[in-house]
């Protein structure tokens, strides 16, 4: 967060509020929810593997991933996979 707020050239405090005001939540929960919303696309790719896809948003422990995953979507990645390619999972 300090490095957008230099970008915005703004204290990290003031920052934090006005972004907070705009989209509805902090900055790290609204950049972890789209490093989510992009994994969603890779995962579609059945040639990536979780721990590719993990590292691919930025997150390098493919655990701590899942766990993310599964609180935002409801379902684990695997699962997420399985509804575009069931006869993976056959």
């Amino acid at each position: 967060m300090p490095q957008m707020a230099g970008i915005a050239r703004m204290p990290v405090e003031t920052f934090r509020k006005r972004f907070t005001a705009e989209t509805g939540m902090p900055p790290a929960q609204y950049a972890m929810k789209k490093k989510v919303m992009y994994s969603k696309e890779l995962l579609v790719n059945r040639q990536l593997t979780i721990k590719e896809v993990s590292n691919l948003v930025g997150i390098d422990d493919p655990y701590y991933y899942s766990r993310v995953f599964k609180k935002s979507e409801g379902v684990s990645p695997d699962l997420f996979r399985k509804s575009f390619y069931p006869e993976l999972f056959d």
